[in-house]
């Protein structure tokens, strides 16, 4: 009777899986795409990994490559209308990237992102994406390295530390940072090589997203700047100026950076100080450098921390004149001072650039990364 008992109380602990028939009737969904039509209408794109069935041809079956294109009134019609044009379901739980065309991203994300958090199997790990490629001809791209397009940015992605001018941001995390400060972030945005050989893709850039609209983006040198302020490098270089020869260029690798921020208030004015602490080496150098002179050693950090400051600083005048706190400042001061009422923040606050670099011989990476 106890055995009886106890198979009773372990079956009801049992779940199911899916069969390899199960599987096979369904569609995993690896990138979803989100464009608009002329009317401002959804247009949804997926891009899905099918199990095909064994035939006499192929003994053990294969896996394909499948989009799916449909339009709605909304996402969710969208969705739905998909599931009509394929005979076999479309799962999401295994989505990797969400890409937005530019025009979806200008229309504004809040209009599509209700429906990507509240259905239960879109996980809020997948990463956000603007792409500059027309939505269309993306989804048609043939990449050498990867056949999906959602998990070779999804492996972009966990590759991170070879990146040196990006700032991923998750579902979760956009939700998040969307409400808090000035509501002013950054998205990764795709981009075609046109430098290469076969078809390539990358995500070097970011565009500037303001009250979830993208109103800009920035370019490498730019993106740079805007991810040293937001404390995202973990590795890349700095380009200098050789102080032997003006005309010539030094690389410095970034082997360490910190970037703090800090508002202080006094009543009337805030001052916030950005204090940006890197440690570098001497990676290469054009024409000969003497690292062992202290004299053309200081003046190396000179230019090196003159040309942070400068980009900074160009960088949040250039978006302060058309009133976008680009590096969310405000979110900063509401952390610190959660009772300033601070309206003007642009004629109320004094921003104040310190890099600190520090340069040791040269480096003993033995690789690129």
């Amino acid at each position: 009777m106890k055995k009886i008992l106890y198979i009773l109380i372990l079956s009801l602990f049992l779940t199911g899986c899916f069969s390899y028939r199960d599987v096979n009737r369904v569609v995993f969904v690896t990138s979803i795409g989100i464009d608009l039509d002329e009317e401002n209408k959804p247009i949804l794109y997926a891009e899905a990994f099918a199990s095909m069935r064994p035939t006499k041809e192929i003994a053990g079956g294969a896996e394909t490559r499948v989009v799916f294109s449909c339009s709605g009134e909304t996402i969710f019609e969208a969705i739905r209308n998909l599931n009509r044009t394929s005979a076999l379901k479309l799962n999401y739980t295994q989505n990797k990237a969400i890409i937005f065309s530019e025009k979806a991203a200008k229309y504004g994300l809040d209009n599509f992102l209700d429906v990507l958090i509240r259905d239960q199997e879109l996980l809020l790990r997948q990463y956000l994406y603007i792409t500059k490629i027309d939505l269309k001809e993306l989804m048609k791209i043939k990449l050498n390295e990867e056949t999906y397009i959602g998990i070779f940015l999804d492996d972009l992605a966990v590759n991170r530390p070879v990146r040196t001018k990006e700032s991923l941001m998750r579902i979760d995390q956009f939700i998040i940072q969307r409400n808090l400060g000035s509501k002013v972030n950054a998205l990764n945005t795709i981009e075609r090589m046109d430098d290469a050989l076969n078809s390539r893709i990358a995500i070097n850039k970011l565009a500037i997203m303001k009250d979830d609209k993208m109103v800009n983006d920035l370019n490498d040198d730019e993106t740079f700047f805007y991810n040293i302020v937001r404390n995202n490098i973990r590795a890349g270089y700095i380009r200098v100026s050789n102080p032997d020869n003006q005309s010539e260029v030094m690389t410095l690798e970034i082997l360490k950076l910190n970037t703090k921020i800090d508002p202080v208030y006094n009543g009337n004015i805030m001052e916030v100080t950005v204090n940006v602490k890197t440690k570098t080496s001497v990676a290469e150098a054009k024409k000969s450098f003497h690292l062992s002179d202290d004299t053309e050693k200081k003046e190396l950090i000179r230019i090196a921390e003159q040309n942070i400051e400068k980009g900074i600083m160009d960088l949040y005048e250039e978006y302060r004149d058309i009133d976008i706190d680009i590096f969310n400042l405000q979110k900063h001061i509401n952390i610190k001072y959660p009772n300033a009422n601070i309206e003007d923040i642009f004629n109320n606050i004094i921003l104040k650039i310190e890099a600190d670099v520090f340069i040791e011989g040269s480096s003993d990476t033995i690789n690129f990364y």
